[in-house]
C-alpha cells in the first residue's frame, strides 16, 4: 500500500471487532480470585449466586455512595468538571434499572455459564444500558455486542486459553510437571516497593461484595463520563471504548477496592495477576481477529544507532533530551497501529503506565492541556503525574502483536508515522530557533541604540519566550520537511515473524 498515510495503512477495528476485544478483556474480573474461592481467599456478604448478589447491590446503588466514590477517585473540583449532582443522580438511576432489568430479563438465558461469565454478562449489560441512557449509541451497541460475544463467541475462550497455555509453560519451568506443582503456594504475600520497602501491602484473604459492586458502578460511570467529554472527531467509538477500559481497568481497582487486594491469577505466582493473564488474552485476540486459529505476525521495529544519537550528549540535560525524542520517536513509529487497533497490539513496552500512549488517549479525551482538574486527576491515574510524559523510559525496541491485516503494510505504516513524527519536531524546533534569532537581534539593536547591557536584556528576552515546544506541539504542527536524525539516518524498519 504504497503512499499510505499514518493510520490510514491499517484498517480500523470495527464495532464487531472491538466487541469481541471488549469480550476477552474482560472475561476474567479482577474479583475472581476471590469469588472462585482460589487458594484463601473468600469473597463475603453473599449466600446464593454471586452474580444475583451484586446486581441486587447495584439495585440497590444510593445516589450518595456513587457520589462519594466518584470524589474518592478524581477529587471534588475535577467531579464537579465531569458531572454536576443531578447528573450523578442520573448516573445511579440508570445503574439501578439496568441491574434490575438484568435480573428480571437477562440473567435466566445465561444460567447454565459458568459464575464468573454470568458476573462480567452482568456487568457488559449495565455499560450498555448506562451508555444507551447517556445517548452514546455507537458506544453502547459495542458493549451489547461484548456481551452477546462473551457467550456466543468461541474466539474468547480461544484467546483465554493461548494466554493460559503461556502461564501454564512458565509455571512448568520453574516448578516442574505438567503446569507447576500445586503444593508450591504463596497463600498471605505481602508486597514491598522495592525502591521503598516502608510502602508494603499485605493480601486481604476476604473481598466483600459491596466493594465489588462499588467497583462495577465507579467502572461504568467513569467510562461514560469520559466518553461524554471525548473529542468525538479523534478517535471511533469501537477503538476509543474498548482502550479506555483497558487502560482503566486496573488503576481503578486499586483506587476503589484497595491496594491490598492484588487479583492473583495464580496462588503459585502471586505477582502474576489476573490484569496480566487479560492484558495477555487481549494480546492474543489480535492474532484471532480473522478467524479461528492464530493469524497474524510478531512484529519488531527497531530505531537504529540511538545509543550513538545519545552519546554525543555533553550535560545531563542533553542527555535527558536526546532519550525523550528517541522515546518519542519510538512511540510516533507505532502509534498508528495503536490507534487503529487497540492498546493490546503493544507487547514491550505494554500499554499499561506507557507514558506517551497515556497521554495520547488523554487528548482523545478532550484533554489538550494540564489546566482542567478532571484532566489532571486522570492524568494521574494513568500513571502522568506531572499531566505529560516526562520520563524517556520507553525503549527503542517496540513488539507487537498484528492480525493479518496490519502485517501487509506493516513497514509503509511505520515508515510514514516515522518520518512524519521527525518532520515535525524537526520544523517546530526551527521554527523557535528562528522567532529566537529574530528576537535576538532586535533586543540586540535597541540595547546598543539605548547603550544598555545586551547580555541581560538578551537574557530576559528569551526568558519571557518560554522554553522550546514540547511533545503536545510538536505532534500538531503541519509536515513541511523530511530531514533525517542526528547521526541515525533511517530507522531500521520491521522485521515480522509469523506466528
Amino acid at each position: 500500500m504504497a503512499g499510505c498515510a499514518g493510520a490510514s495503512c491499517v484498517k480500523p477495528l470495527d464495532t464487531g471487532e472491538a466487541a469481541f476485544k471488549l469480550a476477552v478483556l474482560l472475561h476474567d474480573p479482577p474479583w475472581k480470585p476471590w469469588g472462585g474461592n482460589l487458594g484463601p481467599y473468600r469473597l463475603e456478604g453473599c449466600s446464593g449466586k454471586l452474580d444475583v448478589c451484586i446486581a441486587e447491590r447495584l439495585a440497590r446503588l444510593s445516589d450518595e455512595r456513587l457520589h462519594s466514590n466518584l470524589e474518592s477517585l478524581f477529587g471534588e473540583d475535577a467531579l464537579k468538571e465531569l458531572a454536576n449532582a443531578d447528573a450523578i443522580k442520573k448516573l445511579a438511576e440508570a445503574i439501578r434499572r439496568a441491574a434490575e432489568r438484568w435480573l428480571r430479563e437477562k440473567q435466566g438465558a445465561v444460567a447454565a455459564r459458568r459464575s464468573h461469565e454470568r458476573q462480567v454478562h452482568l456487568l457488559l449489560n449495565v455499560l450498555t444500558d448506562v451508555l444507551r441512557d447517556m445517548g452514546l449509541g455507537a458506544y453502547a451497541g459495542v458493549a451489547e455486542r461484548a456481551a452477546d460475544a462473551l457467550i456466543r463467541d468461541s474466539r474468547v475462550e480461544e484467546a483465554d486459553r493461548l494466554a493460559s497455555s503461556m502461564d501454564r509453560a512458565y509455571l512448568a519451568m520453574v516448578y516442574g510437571g505438567e503446569g507447576g506443582d500445586d503444593k508450591v503456594q504463596a497463600s498471605r504475600p505481602v508486597y514491598v516497593n522495592p525502591f521503598n520497602p516502608l510502602m508494603r501491602a499485605e493480601q486481604a484473604p476476604k473481598l466483600s461484595v459491596e466493594k465489588v459492586a462499588d467497583y462495577i458502578a465507579v467502572l461504568v460511570s467513569t467510562l461514560a463520563l469520559l466518553l461524554e467529554k471525548s473529542d468525538k472527531r479523534s478517535a471511533s467509538p469501537p477503538v476509543l471504548l474498548y482502550s479506555l477500559a483497558y487502560s482503566l481497568l486496573e488503576p481503578l481497582w486499586y483506587r476503589v477496592v484497595g491496594v491490598g487486594y492484588v487479583p492473583v491469577a495464580d496462588t503459585r505466582v502471586p505477582h502474576h495477576t489476573v490484569f496480566d493473564h487479560i492484558a495477555a488474552s487481549a494480546m492474543a485476540s489480535n492474532w484471532l481477529l480473522e478467524g479461528s486459529g492464530p493469524r497474524g505476525c510478531l512484529a519488531i521495529v527497531d530505531l537504529k544507532s540511538v545509543q550513538a544519537w545519545i552519546s554525543e550528549a555533553r550535560r545531563l540535560r542533553d542527555i535527558w533530551a536526546a532519550s525523550w525524542l528517541a522515546s518519542l520517536l519510538a512511540w510516533k513509529t507505532v502509534e498508528p497501529l495503536v490507534e487503529a487497533l487497540g492498546p493490546d497490539v503493544l507487547i514491550q513496552p505494554p500499554a499499561r503506565l506507557h507514558p506517551f500512549y497515556a497521554a495520547r488517549l488523554l487528548s482523545r479525551l478532550g484533554c489538550r492541556g494540564t489546566g482542567e482538574s478532571r484532566c489532571m486527576a486522570l492524568a494521574r491515574l494513568l500513571g502522568l503525574p506531572h499531566g505529560w510524559p516526562i520520563d524517556p523510559t520507553v525503549p527503542t525496541t517496540v513488539r507487537l502483536a498484528l492480525p493479518a491485516r496490519a502485517c501487509r503494510v506493516l513497514r509503509e505504516a511505520a515508515e510514514e508515522a516515522y518520518w512524519e513524527a521527525w518532520s515535525k519536531i524537526t520544523e517546530s524546533l526551527a521554527n523557535y530557533i528562528r522567532e529566537a534569532m529574530e528576537w535576538s537581534l532586535d533586543v540586540i539593536a535597541a540595547c546598543e541604540e539605548r547603550r544598555e547591557d545586551c547580555p541581560e536584556a538578551l537574557h530576559r528576552r528569551l526568558e519571557q519566550a518560554g522554553p522550546p515546544p514540547g511533545y503536545s506541539r510538536a505532534s500538531t504542527l503541519p509536515r513541511d520537511t523530511a530531514s533525517a536524525p542526528p547521526s541515525s539516518g533511517p530507522a531500521s524498519w520491521p522485521a515480522s515473524y509469523g506466528v
